[in-house]
């Protein structure tokens, strides 16, 4: 019985020498035994060889490193001054959003409180009487079968409420 083949990434990381001792002992006697895994570990090295010699080395410049070193050290003596004028700026531009927020939040508070104010939810009387000819009026109209009528049953007479 044949045993399974190793995939693609696992044999160029055997090529690259990045498994441990035991994995590479085990692709090793893999490979002993199988053609198709030799094949495609050959063509991963050509491959490779391929790619390493395309390439031309690129030499930096011999003044890179000191350009660099200048560049960190300007920008590490720029002193970073933060003045009461950006302080003010900063605090303005927080304030507008901050102030429309709490706006928004205290029309909610008031515009409730009024509500509730204009609407008491104690009945009048008058409200009361309203309610019960509306009631009345429906349950009358109903047909005798309907699910009105069967609730108009349930609820107490007029005089029992």
């Amino acid at each position: 019985m044949k045993k399974e083949c190793i995939n693609p990434e696992k044999l160029s990381a055997f090529l690259d020498g990045e498994l441990s001792e035991q994995e590479r002992e085990n692709i090793k006697s893999h490979l002993k035994d199988c053609q198709d895994c030799q094949k495609e570990a050959s063509e991963l090295t050509k491959l490779s060889e391929l790619l390493n010699n395309s390439f031309l080395p690129i030499e930096p410049s011999p003044y890179f490193i000191a350009r660099l070193k200048q560049k960190i050290e300007d920008n590490e003596s720029i002193p970073v001054a933060i003045t009461i004028n950006d302080w003010i700026n900063r605090i303005k531009h927080s304030l507008i959003p901050i102030g429309a927020t709490a706006l928004i939040l205290l029309s909610f508070v008031a515009g409730n409180r009024i509500g509730n104010i204009l609407y008491q939810k104690s009945s009048t009387a008058q409200e009361q009487e309203i309610y019960t000819s509306v009631e009345s009026s429906i349950l009358n109209e109903s047909p005798e079968s309907s699910l009105t009528n069967t609730y108009a049953n349930l609820l107490p007479e007029e005089g029992d409420r």
